[in-house]
Parts: structure tokens; sequence; C-alpha cells
């Protein structure tokens, strides 16, 4: 029998975290229209490549590509980490 994956146990137990989804405030329903105008500003070749990770559910990739805006609007550079870092590729996908 295989040994247990302890990051992959970690990863089940956060995702499995009853009703925690619901209860983000950086979840997608949530969306304002600042947030909106916030991303409608960045470039559409960058929003075209996090769409792009997002869908392949490449979490390092999509966390590079956010980290490059934390100069320009760290806020919202770290509500989209959150999202990632919670495995909400959907609500990121949504937000794009």
């Amino acid at each position: 029998m295989a040994a247990a994956n302890p990051m992959l146990d970690w990863r089940l137990s956060i995702a499995s975290l009853a009703g925690f989804q619901t209860r983000c405030p950086w979840r997608s329903q949530n969306r304002s229209p600042l947030q909106a105008k916030r991303l409608e500003t960045l470039p559409k070749d960058w929003l075209t490549a996090l769409q792009t990770t997002a869908v392949e559910l490449d979490v390092e990739q999509c966390l590079e590509l956010i980290h490059q805006m934390d100069p320009v609007d760290l806020a919202l550079s770290r509500q989209l980490q959150a999202l990632v870092n919670q495995f909400d590729f959907e609500g990121l996908l949504k937000l794009l």
C-alpha cells in the first residue's frame, strides 16, 4: 500500500471545509463595480494569460502572473492570490 501524501491530505482538508467558500469575502458574487473597473485596467494579454493558466489549474503559473501586478494594485493582487490559494479557479475565471 502506498504511503499517504501529506500535501494531498492537506489540500483535501482545505478544500473540504464546510461552507468556507460561501463566507469568503473575495468570492466572485461579492465582486464590486470598483473591482470590475480595476480588472478592466489590466493589459488584455496579461488577463488572457491568467485565464489560460486558470483553465489549466496551474497554481504556480497563476501566482507568478498575479505577483507581477503587486506594484500596480496590491489589494487586487492579494484577492486574486487568495482565490488561487483556495483552488477557487471557477471564482477566478468568473472575475476575468
